[in-house]
C-alpha cells in the first residue's frame, strides 16, 4: 500500500519534468532557429533595403525564442496562452519576410526555404502547446466559454 502511494505522489513531478525536458528541447530548437536568422539577415545586401529587412527579420526571429522561454517558467495557464501566442504571432512575422527576402532574391534560396521549414515546425509546436492550454482551461471552467458582450 505504501508503495503505491508513493508512485501516485512521484508521477505528477516525473510528468513535470517531462514536460521540462520537452520544453527544454524546444527551447533549444528556437534557440537553432535564432541563430539562424542571425546568419542569413548577415548575408543579406548591406544596402538601405538589405539593412532594413535584416533589422526587421532579427528582431521578429529572435523574439519569439524569447517568448518561449517566458512560457517555460510561467505557472498561470492565462499567461502561458499569452506567451505562446505571442511566439506564434512573431514566428509567422519572420515567416512573412522571410518570404519577401526569397520573392525580393535577397538571399539565397537554400538558406530561406531551410529557415520557412523550421519555422512551420516551431509554429506547429507552439500551436499544440495552445491547443493544450486551452483544453485544460475548458475542462476546468466546464463544456462552454463565457462570451462578454461589448
Amino acid at each position: 500500500m505504501k508503495q503505491q502511494t508513493r508512485q501516485a505522489r512521484l508521477k505528477p513531478i516525473q510528468q513535470s519534468q517531462t514536460r521540462r525536458s520537452a520544453d527544454d528541447q524546444v527551447a533549444r530548437e528556437f534557440v537553432e532557429f535564432a541563430a539562424g536568422v542571425l546568419h542569413l539577415a548577415s548575408s543579406l545586401p548591406h544596402n538601405v533595403i538589405g539593412m532594413y529587412v535584416a533589422k526587421r527579420l532579427i528582431r521578429a526571429g529572435s523574439h519569439s525564442g524569447e517568448k518561449f522561454e517566458e512560457v517555460k517558467v510561467t505557472a498561470n495557464r492565462d499567461e502561458l496562452s499569452d506567451h505562446v501566442a505571442s511566439a506564434a504571432k512573431s514566428l509567422r512575422e519572420t515567416m512573412y519576410w522571410l518570404r519577401l527576402i526569397d520573392k525580393a532574391d535577397l538571399c539565397a534560396q537554400t538558406q530561406v526555404e531551410k529557415l520557412v521549414h523550421e519555422a512551420e515546425s516551431l509554429l506547429k509546436t507552439l500551436r499544440n502547446r495552445r491547443g493544450k492550454c486551452r483544453s485544460s482551461k475548458l475542462s476546468r471552467k466546464g463544456s462552454h466559454l463565457a462570451v462578454r458582450r461589448r
